[in-house]
């Protein structure tokens, strides 16, 4: 446990040298032009009751308009 925190401890120093040495923090990306909501989901928190939806791709095996049904509230 001893070796994992030390370890822990000269990562963290090295991310240090690496911000430092960069003039800017490295976690803080510029926002990219071709992505419009990327800082926006990043400034903005998620609800506490968020959940994601997972769906299935449409694969063509199935009715289109049953699948269509996964979307509509």
């Amino acid at each position: 446990m001893r070796a994992a925190k030390q370890r822990e401890e000269e990562l963290r120093q090295q991310i240090a040298a690496l911000r430092a040495a960069s003039g800017r923090d490295q976690t803080e990306r510029e926002e990219d032009p071709a992505q419009p909501f990327w800082g926006n989901h990043r400034r903005n928190p998620y609800p506490l009751n968020f959940r994601e939806v997972v769906v299935e791709p449409f694969d063509g095996s199935q009715d289109p308009y049953a699948h269509l049904q996964t979307f509509q509230t």
